[in-house]
């Protein structure tokens, strides 16, 4: 996280395969709930714009949007 609001997620978010209704989550998460904790994290930090390891950066309000939205059918849960 950065002072600016900039935040580096790495796979705690993405922004790829929307047409696969996967929501700004990777395809593959062990545990979603878990996931779901990491963006209450980068939320609860103020970031604003989200820097994920796949696909283009976006607004943390894409985050909030969707929060609790992914379903496992459209993951990989393991």
């Amino acid at each position: 996280m950065f002072d600016d609001g900039d935040c580096i997620v790495g796979d705690a978010a993405a922004n790829m395969l929307q047409f696969a209704g996967t929501k700004y989550c990777v395809i593959f998460i062990c545990n979603i709930d878990e996931y779901y904790k990491s963006w209450k994290k980068i939320i609860a930090e103020d970031a604003l714009q989200i820097f994920p390891a796949h696909g283009k950066p976006f607004s943390v309000d894409k985050l909030k949007e969707n929060l609790g939205k992914n379903k496992i059918k459209n993951i990989v849960d393991k």
